[in-house]
């Protein structure tokens, strides 16, 4: 999935030495559940996701950064037309991702189906990483 580069420049300022974005997906404008003037956007990174959360028609822009090993899940809910990402965070209580009801889950809603299945197998394979890296210690070479 290529990386947006908009997307990649927002988040540029966040960013540490060492980190790179490797995916991004973005919250449709048309689809159901999407957002017309304010999508959001998921970024994963070497070492962390961060969701861009655009409002006020585009003038405010807020960012969440989240280390993969404080995510505890992932998962695609598949609609007809288009899909939602939700995300599951350690400590994540009233809080929630581009959504305004209380929920333990950040969710983005509105995301094209294939894109939504391709980002959560992107973040799926970190948090299996991450896991193995506790479990072993880090990797070397890689």
């Amino acid at each position: 999935m290529p990386v947006s580069q908009t997307d990649a420049k927002a988040c540029k300022s966040l960013l540490w030495a060492s980190e790179k974005v490797e995916m991004t997906v973005k919250q449709g404008r048309f689809r159901p559940g999407g957002s017309l003037l304010t999508p959001t956007s998921f970024v994963g990174t070497n070492h962390r996701l961060i969701i861009i959360d655009r409002e006020s028609a585009g003038l405010r822009t807020n960012f969440e950064v989240i280390d993969y090993d404080h995510i505890t899940s992932v998962k695609v809910e598949r609609g007809i037309l288009s899909a939602s990402i939700v995300v599951r965070v350690e400590g994540l209580s009233s809080h929630t991702i581009g959504t305004e009801d209380s929920r333990e889950e950040g969710v983005i809603d509105g995301v094209p189906r294939r894109k939504a299945e391709e980002f959560v197998d992107y973040l799926n394979k970190k948090l299996e990483r991450e896991h193995m890296e506790r479990e072993t210690g880090p990797r070397t070479g890689v």
